[in-house]
């Protein structure tokens, strides 16, 4: 099982991507395909994270893929308003004022994401009702990264803790060790991580 970004598959005008399926086929004995599998789709999970899945297996029969899961879950329903967390820096306290939004304003910013979608400096400017609810997300969250600042809830006035961001990316938060790392180090450790309900669909269909 591989995966990755969906961005692979055009990096150096699909060179990357070429040379991989190439080096796929020439397994011997090996059957494979891809998939582009969203946790929000596929495992009942409130993420946005497409992500190619390359899997494959000896034999020549056919691979099967999981299947189209209703939602029934929110984002903001994965996290815990008791919980305390890190503090937003004034720079992104003014992101959001710039763009009006408030802590009456339920749901999920990743600063990076949203100032490339609307700049708070090359446009400083309110944002319309439905632009701040393209970056301020409830019902599914953005695509968790390993890059700083990581995920605000907006409603909560904190960072996302460690224990959110598992939850997010599919995980039970009680049942994971944890490495000796900061609270900061965990959560951009989650942001590199395969989300555990769509691998684990996978893994069902491969072994089934």
């Amino acid at each position: 099982v591989l995966e990755n970004v969906v961005g692979l598959m055009k990096v150096d005008k699909g060179a990357v991507w070429r040379a991989l399926v190439e080096a796929l086929d020439a397994l011997e004995g090996y059957t494979w395909d891809y998939r582009i599998l969203d946790p929000c789709v596929h495992a009942d999970s409130p993420q946005s994270r497409p992500r190619v899945y390359l899997c494959g297996r000896l034999g020549d029969e056919r691979l099967e893929w999981p299947e189209e899961v209703p939602l029934t879950r929110r984002a903001v329903d994965l996290l815990d308003p008791s919980a305390s967390g890190a503090q937003a820096a004034p720079c992104y306290l003014k992101q959001l004022s710039t763009w009006g939004v408030t802590p009456a304003d339920e749901g999920i910013v990743e600063f990076c994401a949203a100032s490339r979608q609307y700049s708070p400096y090359k446009d400083p400017r309110q944002l319309t009702p439905k632009e701040r609810s393209q970056i301020v997300r409830s019902e599914i969250a953005p695509c968790l990264i390993k890059h700083d600042p990581g995920h605000y809830a907006v409603h909560l006035q904190r960072f996302l803790t460690a224990d959110e961001c598992l939850a997010l990316q599919g995980f039970d938060p009680t049942r994971v060790r944890r490495p000796q790392v900061t609270a900061l180090q965990m959560r951009q450790l989650c942001g590199n991580a395969m989300h555990c309900g769509v691998l684990a669909r996978v893994l069902e269909k491969l072994l089934c």
